[in-house]
Parts: C-alpha cells; structure tokens; sequence
C-alpha cells in the first residue's frame, strides 16, 4: 500500500509507522476535523466538525507520484479513496485515477459533507455525484449518507453500509444484500 497524505506540515505524517509507504502532497492548509460524541453510553451518535480546509488531491499531485502505471516500480491495483470533505478530489482527479482501469473504492462520507452556517458538518447530495458512482467499483457508506442516496440510481458498485452498533451490510451489484453482525470492542 501506499498512502497519500495532502497536508500542510511535514511532521503530521512522522506519527506513521512506516514512512516509506506515506506521501506528502503539500499544500497550503490541513484538514482539522473533529468527532465529538456527546453520550459517551451511546457511541453511534456523534457530531462532526472541520476547518473544510481547501485542498484538493489533484491530478498534477498524482502525476508527480505516479510513473506510468507503478508507484516506486509497483503495479497499481487499486485506489481506495477516502475524503474528508466534498472538494478533495475533483472531478479531473477522479478521471485521471479511473485511466488507470483498476478498481476505484470511494469512502462517499467525504463527498457528502458540506459546512452548515457554524462550521459544522451537513451531509448533502453532491452535484458530482452520478460521476462518482459511475466510476467506483464499491462505495463505502453508512446508514444516514446511504438514506441520502435512497432515491438515486446506484448501478453497477457494490455497497459497503456501516451501522456503528448495528452492523454492517454488503449490497451486491445484482442487489442482493449480506448482513454482518457488530462485533463488542
């Protein structure tokens, strides 16, 4: 694996275990984001909130990582997506990653999230979102973002839905739906 980390300070990515496998694309700002959870008996309920710092992944940043199809003379085999808010990875971005034709699993949390009147976190539906769908081969999500999706078409992308407590699903392409039961910390 190899992760790729868009920060403003070097010294956030020391705290990895192995530096080797992490790369810095240096930006102007870092994400500060928050969970707050205010019933510490009930960890499912929790409040988000962000600086929404403006730093998005983009294709020159991956070129510059990226040669040809390898990363440091590996083969990509798949990109695993997973932002914070919904201007990490523009649309030129996402198209540049599916050029690679290798599966694409997007985290649709990032996507989602936009900033209310006090800077807190409000999930919406993203203008790009039929774009996003189309290129994942299976999004991660959890129950409250998939009901936002309720009335969209999502074809072809196997869905991933967390439920804290509760479990977890898998929706197949063809529909059918796997219950994973929630395992006690």
């Amino acid at each position: 694996y190899l992760a790729i980390v868009n920060a403003s300070k070097v010294d956030l990515i020391n705290a990895f275990p192995d530096e080797s496998k992490v790369n810095l694309i240096l930006k102007g700002d870092t994400h500060h984001f928050i969970n707050e959870y205010p019933d510490k008996d009930n960890l499912d309920i929790r409040h988000q909130s962000t600086n929404f710092a403006d730093i998005p992944i983009l294709a020159d940043d991956l070129r510059n990582i990226f040669d040809e199809n390898e990363i440091n003379g590996e083969n990509i085999d798949a990109f695993v997506l997973t932002p914070l808010n919904s201007n990490d990875f523009p649309i030129e971005t996402l198209n540049f990653l599916k050029s690679f034709d290798v599966p694409i699993y997007i985290s649709l949390q990032g996507f989602l999230r936009f900033m209310d009147e006090d800077n807190s976190i409000v999930l919406k539906l993203s203008s790009d979102l039929n774009h996003i769908l189309e290129i994942s081969d299976a999004i991660f999500m959890d129950e409250g973002e998939f009901d936002i999706l309720k009335n969209e078409k999502i074809e072809g992308s196997n869905l991933i839905i967390t439920n804290g407590s509760k479990g977890s699903r898998i929706i197949d392409v063809d529909g059918e739906s796997i219950k994973i039961n929630a395992h006690k910390c």
